[in-house]
């Protein structure tokens, strides 16, 4: 549709271009006539053009500043979505790491970690009822290492947190 407004309304605007050049052709002659030496037929058509010229450059400064304004927000939005998952992309990785891996590592990485924080050692020099220990034995390492699994997965998902801030 609007294939055809556009030839219609430019052939419409040249024809009253061409009726307004004659009225003016015959204002000049007129005022010439009378002694003026004015000529409003260039003066009134060349600013028509300069008018045009510049509606022209507006229009197509518009169209492409909106162009790039678009274009800006749109990358914009890909790239935080692209950030967002290679960071879900990095927490997956350090959950699977904990399913993964086997009791005997996360319990040799609790350990180092309890020696690096220090509270490894009061643990050893705290008194133990030898009596009691044997006879809880089979209950208190299932415990202990459940306890241990999930202190590992806290401090997993402290460092995820870590990172993804």
């Amino acid at each position: 549709m609007v294939i055809f407004i556009i030839p219609t309304l430019g052939l419409y605007h040249s024809q009253t271009k061409k009726l307004y050049a004659k009225r003016i052709n015959e204002i000049d002659k007129t005022l010439q006539t009378l002694g003026s030496s004015a000529s409003l037929n260039n003066w009134i058509l060349e600013d028509q053009e300069i008018y045009k010229s510049i509606v022209m450059y507006y229009a197509i400064f518009l169209h492409v500043y909106s162009f790039m304004v678009k274009f800006i927000s749109v990358f914009e939005f890909v790239t935080i979505i692209r950030c967002l998952k290679s960071e879900f992309q990095r927490a997956n990785e350090l959950l699977s790491d904990i399913n993964i891996l086997p009791i005997s590592s996360i319990a040799s990485e609790l350990i180092e970690h309890k020696q690096a924080d220090g509270s490894f050692l009061i643990e050893r020099s705290l008194p133990v009822d030898s009596k009691k220990l044997f006879t809880a034995l089979p209950s208190l390492r299932q415990a202990h290492s459940q306890m241990q699994i999930a202190s590992l997965r806290i401090n997993r998902s402290r460092m995820l947190l870590r990172t993804i801030r």
